[in-house]
């Protein structure tokens, strides 16, 4: 029988991504805001007000596509893999690290958690088990990992807030905000916006990336 030692949430979340890892997470992010963007530009039938309207859902599709290509190049310390959603109609990504999942979404405000949806919901599930003293007796056994969520918004060259925590299926158990915590920062990880082009290559990258997690198995 394993023995399931409860922690404190930040502590989880502090050992399951240090400061030195989550740190990367801003700069990421903003290559995929500058992505969306200049995808919008470079596709002349998104390059007009109804297309703005769509910059949002490319947004946070080319976040995800930024973190899988940092996975994918050793850049984090994790492994990465599109999953299907419930009904299989799309995918998402999530990042695993040895004792937890890792997903990513945008939200309205810093205050909220990812909108509903069953696979979040059953991730949720597990840090509920994983963190509630109610829960445990003689024969508590769990070996569910816990489940971290990286939420991002809403700003236009970059988003106005970034944070890494720990949900509980309704709110935050804890979380960081991390465009205010002091993080390191190297040559290649500025965390400032720039402006990058945006290379024949990786279009084409991320347009199988997008058909990918949209497509369905027709």
């Amino acid at each position: 029988m394993q023995i399931i030692l409860l922690k404190n949430p930040m502590d989880v979340l502090q050992e399951e991504i240090p400061r030195a890892i989550r740190s990367k997470f801003i700069p990421i992010i903003n290559r995929g805001y500058n992505l969306a963007n200049n995808v919008i530009k470079e596709i002349p039938f998104l390059d007009w007000d109804l297309g703005y309207q769509h910059t949002g859902y490319l947004k946070n599709i080319a976040v995800q596509y930024a973190f899988k290509k940092e996975t994918e190049n050793g850049n984090l310390p994790f492994e990465s893999s599109l999953v299907f959603n419930s009904n299989r109609s799309s995918k998402h990504l999530e990042m695993k690290t040895g004792n937890s999942i890792i997903t990513v979404s945008q939200v309205q405000n810093h205050n909220v958690i990812a909108r509903h949806a069953f696979f979040r919901k059953k991730l949720q599930l597990s840090n509920q088990l994983r963190f509630n003293f109610d829960t445990i007796n003689d024969n508590f056994v769990t070996e569910q990992p816990y489940y971290i969520l990286i939420t991002h918004g809403y700003g236009q060259e970059a988003p106005n807030f970034i944070n890494v925590g720990i949900p509980d299926g309704h709110s935050w158990m804890t979380k960081i905000n991390l465009l205010a915590e002091p993080h390191l920062v190297t040559a290649r990880d500025d965390n400032k916006v720039k402006e990058e082009e945006i290379m024949p290559e990786q279009l084409v990258g991320f347009k199988k990336f997008v058909k990918e997690v949209v497509g369905s198995e027709k």
